[in-house]
Parts: C-alpha cells; sequence; structure tokens
C-alpha cells in the first residue's frame, strides 16, 4: 500500500533487529542493498553505504520522489488518492442498474453521496498512507536533529529508524480514521482490533511458546471468533451487516431472515378480522335481546 521498494523495506527491518549496523563493515549481500537502491533512482551511491554513514539519508527514504519530506509526504498523498478513487467506485459498476435506478429517482442527490463518499474513503486511505511516511521523516530529520544539538549526542540510524519513528507515523496515520463517518469508524475499530491482539499476542509470546501452541490459540481464537458471528447469524441477524450476511448466508446456504414487517402486518389485519367479527357478534346479540323484550312487552299488554 505505502509502495516502498523492497530494499528500503529489508534494510529498515534489518536494523529493527540489529543485523545491519551503520558507520560499520557489514556483509557484502547487506551492504549492497542501498547502493543498488540509488542507482536505479538516480541517487549518489555513497548515500546508501553503510559504513559510510551514520544515519539513512531522507533522500534514499524518499527514493529519489522528493527532497522535502514534506514535498514527498504531499505525493504519497495524491498517489494514494488517486490509487483508491477507482477501487472505491467498484461497488457502482457491479451493481450498475440499481445505482442508475436511484439515479434516475434522484440524481442529484444521488451523484453528490456517491462522489462524497467516494472521496471521503480514498482521502482517509492517502492520508493513512501519508501520515506513516511524513511521521517517521518528521521524526528523523526535525525531532532527532533538535535533540542531538540539545544534548550534543550523536545518534546512528540504529537508534534513531530502530522504534520511535515507526512509532510516531503510525500514531499519527491514526488520526486519518476521523475523516471516516462515525459508523464506519466502528467497523473500522472491530477490523483492526484482531490485528492488533494478533500482534500483542506474538510479541508478548515470541520464543516463549512452542509454535504447536502457537498455532492451537491461532485455531481457538478463530473458532471463538466464527461461533460469535454464526450465532449472530442465527439468532441476532440484525447485529451481523448485511454484506456479511450475503457471503455467509451463500457459502454455509443459511435461509434468509423472515420479514417481520409483513408478519406484524397480517398479524394486524387479523387481529382488526377478530375485532370487526366481535362487534358483529355483539350487534347480533343486542338486536335478540331487544326483540325478546319487544314480545315480552306484547304479551304482558
Amino acid at each position: 500500500m505505502a509502495r516502498m521498494d523492497k530494499r528500503l523495506l529489508e534494510t529498515l527491518r534489518g536494523v529493527r533487529t540489529g543485523t545491519i549496523m551503520f558507520g560499520q563493515s557489514n556483509p557484502p549481500e547487506i551492504s549492497n542493498l542501498l547502493i543498488g537502491l540509488c542507482e536505479d533512482f538516480g541517487l549518489d551511491p555513497r548515500l546508501g553505504d553503510f559504513e559510510l554513514n551514520q544515519r539513512l539519508s531522507c533522500d534514499v527514504v524518499h527514493q529519489g520522489i522528493a527532497s522535502s519530506c514534506e514535498a514527498h509526504t504531499g505525493y504519497r498523498w495524491i498517489q494514494g488518492f488517486l490509487i483508491y478513487l477507482p477501487v472505491h467506485l467498484l461497488p457502482v459498476l457491479l451493481s450498475p442498474k440499481a445505482f442508475f435506478k436511484k439515479l434516475e429517482a434522484n440524481p442529484v442527490s444521488t451523484a453528490a453521496s456517491t462522489l462524497l463518499a467516494t472521496a471521503r474513503s480514498s482521502a482517509f486511505l492517502a492520508t493513512y498512507i501519508s501520515m506513516t511516511w511524513y511521521g517517521i521523516c518528521f521524526w528523523r530529520s526535525r525531532v532527532m536533529p533538535l535533540f542531538m544539538k540539545l544534548t550534543g549526542r550523536q545518534y546512528t540510524s540504529n537508534v534513531v529508524d530502530r522504534t520511535w519513528g515507526p512509532l510516531l507515523g503510525s500514531f499519527l496515520c491514526g488520526f486519518s480514521v476521523l475523516i471516516e463517518k462515525p459508523h464506519r469508524r466502528a467497523e473500522m475499530a472491530l477490523y483492526v482490533l484482531p490485528r492488533a491482539m494478533y500482534s500483542m499476542w506474538s510479541r508478548v509470546m515470541s520464543g516463549r511458546l512452542s509454535r504447536k501452541v502457537e498455532v492451537t490459540g491461532e485455531a481457538l481464537m478463530y473458532a471463538i471468533s466464527m461461533s460469535v458471528l454464526l450465532t449472530g447469524m442465527v439468532w441476532k441477524r440484525d447485529m451481523v451487516r448485511p454484506s456479511m450476511q450475503g457471503l455467509l448466508g451463500w457459502m454455509l446456504e443459511i435461509p434468509r431472515a423472515k420479514s417481520h414487517g409483513n408478519h406484524h402486518h397480517h398479524g394486524k389485519g387479523k387481529g382488526k378480522a377478530n375485532a370487526v367479527e366481535g362487534s358483529v357478534a355483539a350487534v347480533v346479540e343486542d338486536k335478540d335481546a331487544l326483540a325478546a323484550v319487544e314480545r315480552a312487552r306484547s304479551d304482558s299488554t
């Protein structure tokens, strides 16, 4: 999604694990990672030499797009927006009859709401991507130089790019969810929560449990999640998203929920019929009683 070069991604992973060290000699297969990247993007190959540099240059991180971190962030935003704009228009293309029916009934409102929703979702993803990039760049090109100036210490990329830069980028990109509507934010929170739990599980239990126990735990979590979802499909269908209802109903051949509206309507109609029958019976009984009173009077006279 971020379109990061694999060599740069491997470098950041190596910095994180400590297999790549700046200002020191590294194995040949590691030393040439960024040198080749710099040559491909028209940059000075010396910028990618780990032994000659204490820190990774922002020009290398930007992959030759722009020298300015802000300009690079703007480029990433536009790139992400243009990529995901047609993706969010796919539902319209997949069901054109329903869309054109709505468009024919209310053209201005339908077109405006569709374009606004598409632009909103595309802007969310574009902001998510660009804020991740900018958070890392802001830490390494703005915060750390100021910190080093104040403290008089020098830090290599093994410190600068190891934890705090990615952490700041991850923190800032989370605010992009505010672009979406409130009900969409809740859906995204439910989407992200299992991945956050998995990340914490892997982080805490890494090396402490055998792989067999880890796989068993993953399978157990999946079984519990699916049981909750399927229980909702059977007993609380209105709590499951319509798209998920259609998908699970098609895969598992679960019958559609009966329309409560029709049942309620028929119930009301039946109640009205019973009420009418009761009132007619009451009228008939009143007439019989009145006839009996009239006969009694005529007999007494």
